[in-house]
């Protein structure tokens, strides 16, 4: 949220939430505050792969490295990424910019 994000990713994280976690958001490609509510819910419920990593205790609702890793697991499970180096989603230049 308050980020440019890209509708089309945004429509499939969307759908996916809604699927995965009967999530009952609206599939627009808009990362409103359901979209959010429902993405630290399903962050909380993968703390340990998502937020430990991090250090964190409580979720982000940003879509990032070790959610997305996640998701690509959960819906490709032959693949068993590991995760990748965690890079600061403020420092790192492919990040969505701020609107």
């Amino acid at each position: 949220m308050g980020y440019m994000n890209d509708s089309e990713t945004v429509k499939k994280l969307q759908k996916f939430l809604n699927d995965y976690n009967n999530a009952g958001i609206f599939e627009d490609g808009n990362f409103g505050l359901r979209t959010k509510q429902a993405l630290e819910v399903f962050q909380s419920l993968h703390a340990d792969k998502i937020l430990s990593p991090w250090g964190l205790t409580k979720p982000t609702g940003i879509f990032y490295i070790t959610t997305q890793t996640e998701v690509n697991n959960i819906m490709c499970p032959d693949l068993q990424l590991s995760i990748p180096n965690l890079t600061p989603f403020e420092t790192n230049p492919l990040s969505p910019k701020r609107v």
